[in-house]
């Protein structure tokens, strides 16, 4: 693991690519997006451990330890990252994986879609610490490396998350990204959840006063626990599109539905 001492490593931002600036929202405080590069590898070690070493034992199930040597090789092989820096400490972070030609490999265990790989970009190991949780930085986040993966001409967006992790999909969901599958890691035999969006549509319409009540129109609520309906339905080509908090239910939306609601996006947008 890293070393712990590597979390209170202030980040020198004069010294890092600002990408964007803002505001916490509890607190009002200053933070600022950076573009991650190698040489933040120890504080991006040191925070996936405190994230990791905070779970309790069930939740450590769903999580697969990422050491030093992970980070290493994902800037080694040109991949990028956005960093979340407040006070001087990074209190959150993403990597944007970015498949080529020339390695094709999407990171993602069994997801099942013709895509060509130089159009892909693959959202990876989400964290956020847990002194900071509350300010929506995992929205963030997300919209960071959106925007990455756009400005690349990345044309497809990508997550798997274990069905267990229900903060992780249900973020994904609230910044407009489905369930396209139901996948099994082959490294642990997790069942995980495929997440996808086409990047241009989702980027156009994600702000749209209309794209909050279109997304979530759906034909059928499924208890989050039912997972061998949940891959019925998925394999006909339906997309778990919401989630009910209250009821523990996902919304999940048929095909036929799904194209009038992106005609519908095309009127209205």
């Amino acid at each position: 693991m890293a070393d712990n001492l590597n979390e209170n490593r202030d980040i020198d931002l004069a010294q890092a690519t600002v990408i964007a600036t803002g505001t916490l929202r509890k607190n009002g405080e200053s933070y600022s997006v950076i573009r991650l590069e190698e040489k933040h590898i120890p504080q991006m070690a040191a925070l996936h451990d405190r994230v990791y070493n905070d779970l309790a034992p069930s939740d450590k199930t769903f999580m697969l330890h990422k050491d030093t040597a992970y980070f290493t090789r994902h800037f080694a092989q040109s991949h990028t990252g956005i960093g979340i820096v407040h006070n001087g400490k990074l209190v959150a972070h993403g990597l944007l994986h970015l498949p080529t030609k020339q390695y094709p490999n999407t990171e993602m265990g069994d997801f099942k879609k013709k895509i060509k790989p130089q159009d892909i970009a693959v959202m990876l190991n989400l964290q956020v610490h847990p002194d900071s949780r509350g300010h929506s930085l995992m929205s963030i986040v997300i919209s960071s490396l959106m925007n990455q993966a756009q400005k690349r001409g990345r044309k497809h967006l990508l997550s798997e998350v274990d069905v267990r992790n229900t903060a992780s999909w249900y973020s994904f969901m609230k910044e407009g990204l489905k369930i396209h599958s139901i996948g099994d890691d082959p490294r642990d035999g997790a069942v995980l959840y495929n997440m996808h969006a086409k990047t241009k549509p989702l980027m156009k319409h994600r702000l749209s006063k209309t794209f909050n009540a279109m997304a979530a129109k759906k034909n059928a609520d499924i208890p989050q626990n039912e997972i061998t309906r949940q891959r019925g339905l998925l394999k006909k080509g339906w997309h778990g599109v919401s989630y009910n908090t209250k009821q523990n239910t996902l919304g999940f939306r048929r095909p036929n539905l799904a194209r009038r609601v992106i005609n519908t996006f095309k009127r209205t947008g």
